[in-house]
């Protein structure tokens, strides 16, 4: 007969008595496998399972409250042979887990019991962006508060050392890979609301605290660190991490258009009038709109644990999202608002596009092209419907379906050709026609070189140019070439990098109008030259940001900008280097962390190859 026994011990190979051990036997079906044995641990940690056949086992420990709660759990597979002893199956649990204590209570700060609290992992984003990957390995763990509104939800995995060390220092990002977790907590008769919580040990934020104190006594920290507040007790405990409820609210309605007939089968939803400037704010309690459901036969609907707030209602009923004619509904705490008709735009009051989109030179289809409704201005729509794409392979033709009525913009892009705009009038239960004339593409390119050496990694913008415009950045010979713009005069703002180092980062810019012809290339070389420095001390509050400007005294407002620098603080001085003989206006900003901005400014001629020195001081 065969015996597999060994040791159950932590992560710190420290042994945990009285822990449940189960055997599970993989049946010969091989259509799953049957629990045949279970045993506790003793006091060295030891669990042994004698006399078994040879073949496949699992053996499985359920974890405990007080171990890391991983998704894959504790288990390990193993095969006996005849007459064999496996003595090499030890588990390891991780205990270095934290645990959330608190209350939720009423708006009156009575406990409420029997309030089911979740901690559920919180997938948090790393400043790479998402790599589309999973990265959350814990596990959601739940419990009820007691007959005092009392919770504690054990079994947390922790963050990690470097996000710890974020935190003390001041930091606000959540931690990443399941160490953050949403606390929900919901009870019958209330709302439901939420909490983000960052799963911090109490003995690495001590540390951390340790470590600063002491570099900032050797001289390697620059100021005191700020005076982050953090629950964190003896134990690992998150401490007093209290959610309030209010009493539940709810609306109830039906769905009508805006002819007064019934829309039953449509999704709708409510949504925050002013969506929250930031969700997930840590230690912070939040609310969530409720979220999609179906009307009734009738158009019906009712939603019951709204939260306190300001509502909009958006609705789906088969031509995309749109958000209903009603004005924003305020929610007080245990109001129960009956017999609302919450109105969307009918179907009647909606129109369609159809045409060709072709060359403005030829008159020949465009063969490959991108098109969208991009604005519907609908006098008394909140949120008009941009319609349905469709387009016939076989000549070309485009269709909108269902547009609401009033002046629609579209946007064409096509290889080649310049993008276009037009604007197209839509009215209720009609279909405009139109052709759409792309004109040839114009195209602007050329070398960027600074004091006669390429300017390397800069970037071309249009600053005028509604949204943004288009974009070119110089490679390693100073070359940028933009395509697929509109015949016309633009202005063009070319930003050269001036240095990123320890002294900071500055940027020189030089502005120039330009002609573009329609199916021509425009080149524009830009040589800048430069060897003058304008330099300083700068002091201001610690917690501000600092800015220093040049403008040109002789170009207009908007186009006078040459040159910035920033991210010197730790220097208390600044420098702009390489920059013309002129006349220009120095500009400091400190701007603090509420966005208040103090400017201070002095005016100073320079000569070619001359330095000169602007200081500024900011209370």
């Amino acid at each position: 007969m065969e015996k597999a026994f060994k040791t159950l011990v932590t992560e710190e190979k420290r042994p945990l008595p009285g822990v449940p051990v189960i055997l599970l036997y993989q049946t010969s079906t091989r259509s799953g496998m049957d629990q045949i044995a279970e045993t506790l641990s003793d006091n060295e940690g030891r669990y042994s399972f004698p006399a078994l056949q040879p073949g496949d086992y699992h053996v499985f420990v359920p974890l405990p409250p007080y171990a890391v709660q991983m998704r894959n759990g504790l288990s390990e597979s193993v095969y006996l042979k005849h007459e064999e002893q496996r003595k090499d199956l030890d588990l390891s649990l991780r205990v270095d887990d934290v645990t959330v204590s608190g209350r939720v209570v009423d708006v009156a700060g009575n406990g409420i019991a029997g309030a089911r609290v979740v901690a559920e992992p919180l997938d948090v984003v790393p400043p790479s962006g998402d790599d589309g990957r999973d990265r959350v390995d814990s596990m959601a763990v739940q419990t009820v508060t007691d007959d005092d509104g009392l919770y504690r939800i054990e079994g947390l995995k922790p963050a990690s050392f470097r996000e710890v060390q974020g935190w003390v220092r001041g930091a606000r990002r959540l931690p990443l890979y399941g160490a953050s977790y949403t606390l929900h907590a919901e009870a019958d008769g209330f709302a439901p609301a939420q909490m983000a919580v960052p799963a911090l040990q109490e003995r690495l934020v001590a540390f951390n605290r340790a470590l600063f104190s002491a570099a900032q006594t050797q001289g390697f920290m620059p100021g005191p660190l700020p005076d982050v507040q953090l629950p964190v007790a003896p134990g690992d405990v998150l401490e007093g991490i209290d959610i309030v409820l209010e009493a539940n609210s709810v609306i109830a309605g039906r769905l009508i258009d805006s002819l007064g007939d019934a829309v039953p089968g449509a999704q709708i939803r409510l949504a925050f009038a002013e969506p929250p400037a930031r969700q997930d704010e840590p230690f912070t309690r939040e609310t969530r709109a409720p979220d999609w459901i179906t009307t009734g036969g009738l158009g019906a609907f009712s939603f019951g644990s709204v939260p306190v707030g300001d509502y909009i209602f958006e609705v789906e009923a088969g031509a995309g999202p749109q958000r209903a004619r009603n004005a924003p509904m305020a929610v007080s705490s245990g109001r129960v608002i009956e017999g609302v008709d919450v109105i969307v735009e009918s179907a009647a009051n909606r129109g369609n596009i159809e045409g060709y989109v072709v060359s403005d030179t030829t008159g020949a289809s465009v063969e490959e092209y991108t098109l969208g409704v991009v604005e519907v201005y609908s006098p008394g729509e909140e949120s008009p419907r941009h319609g349905t794409f469709t387009r016939k392979k076989e000549d070309g033709s485009f269709h909108f379906e269902g547009v609401s009525a009033g002046i629609a913009t579209l946007e064409a892009n096509a290889p080649g050709f310049a993008k276009s705009r037009v604007q197209v009038s839509v009215s209720p239960g009609r279909t405009t026609s139109l052709t759409l004339r792309l004109a040839k593409e114009g195209a602007l390119c050329g070398y960027v070189r600074r004091n006669g050496e390429p300017s390397v990694a800069g970037y071309v913008t249009f600053p005028e140019w509604e949204g943004g415009g288009p974009y070119g950045g110089t490679d390693a010979e100073g070359y940028y070439e933009i395509k697929a713009l509109e015949a016309g005069e633009y202005l063009i703002n070319y930003t050269m990098w001036l240095y990123e180092d320890n002294r900071g980062g500055a940027q020189a810019i030089y502005l120039q109008r330009v002609q573009v012809e329609a199916g021509q290339t425009t080149r524009v070389d830009i040589d800048y030259d430069g060897a003058g420095v304008i330099e300083g001390a700068f002091s201001g509050p610690s917690d501000s940001k600092w800015h220093v400007s040049i403008l040109d005294a002789a170009s207009p407002p908007g186009e006078d900008m040459r040159a910035g620098t920033w991210k010197f603080k730790k220097n208390g001085r600044y420098e702009i280097i390489d920059v013309p003989a002129g006349k220009y206006t120095v500009l400091a900003t400190c701007t603090s962390e509420d966005g208040v901005k103090l400017e201070q400014s002095k005016t100073v001629g320079l000569g070619a190859a001359e330095t000169v020195r602007v200081d500024f001081s900011f209370p």
